[in-house]
């Protein structure tokens, strides 16, 4: 009896230290992967976020050699690229004239009783903001050389409301690109695109008292872009 009973114990014995033969390699294996594929992660996380660091100190670098650019050359611009354009935007149920000439003298960038016919402009024009990274920046730079500009905003939120209302506190002219940029949404129809515009405004003058009435279409002047979702809005 103790015979067999130890035969059993001796088999038990045997089976469990092959068992751990299997289990320690595959532990020491596991112990090894983890680690290693935490440090591929972590550099392939790394080299993306790089990569996009340079692509926006690229972009940031090639804005403020652009804006310095104009700033050395505005006094050679020909007197024949003196235009302002502005693209107006009008519905069938309501006349924006009226509109647009009251808040003109509170909001216009050019005194008209000082636009001499010999002084030579250029206007810049920044979309899409505001950011609470670049727009910034831009402002410091329109600061420091005393140069007005038009910010075409999008929706804003608590975070970048801050560089709107500096905008309008530096002087700036705050005009309307769009609440979305989703071309789906806001060239859903005309309805969709007059909305887009009006909410934003709206929320603009329900925020600041500021009448923003010049808007730049989204995605260009062309209806290039327009057209691809709803005839007739240009």
């Amino acid at each position: 009896m103790y015979d067999i009973d130890d035969a059993s114990y001796a088999e038990y014995r045997r089976k469990r230290v092959q068992r751990l033969k299997k289990i320690i390699p595959v532990t020491i294996l596991i112990a090894i992967l983890i680690p290693l594929t935490c440090s591929v992660i972590f550099i392939l996380l790394y080299a993306h976020s790089r990569r996009q660091y340079d692509e926006l100190n690229a972009r940031y670098e090639e804005l403020l050699a652009t804006m310095e650019s104009l700033r050395e050359n505005i006094s050679s611009v020909p007197e024949e690229q003196d235009v302002y354009s502005v693209s107006e935007v009008t519905e069938s149920e309501r006349d924006y004239d009226e509109y647009a000439d009251e808040v003109y003298q509170e909001n216009s960038p050019v005194d008209a009783a000082d636009d001499e016919s010999d002084v030579r402009r250029v206007y810049l024009t920044f979309d899409d903001g505001p950011s609470d990274t670049v727009t910034p920046e831009i402002l410091n730079i329109l600061k420091k050389n005393g140069i007005k500009a038009t910010f075409f905003i999008c929706n804003y939120d608590e975070k970048t409301k801050p560089m709107l209302k500096r905008e309008i506190d530096e002087g700036h002219t705050v005009a309307i690109h769009g609440y979305t940029h989703d071309y789906d949404v806001a060239y859903a129809s005309t309805d969709a695109y007059m909305e887009n515009i009006q909410k934003l405004a709206d929320k603009v003058y329900a925020d600041f008292g500021y009448k923003a009435f010049t808007t730049r279409f989204l995605g260009g002047s062309s209806n290039t872009i327009s057209e691809k979702y709803c005839d007739g809005i240009m």
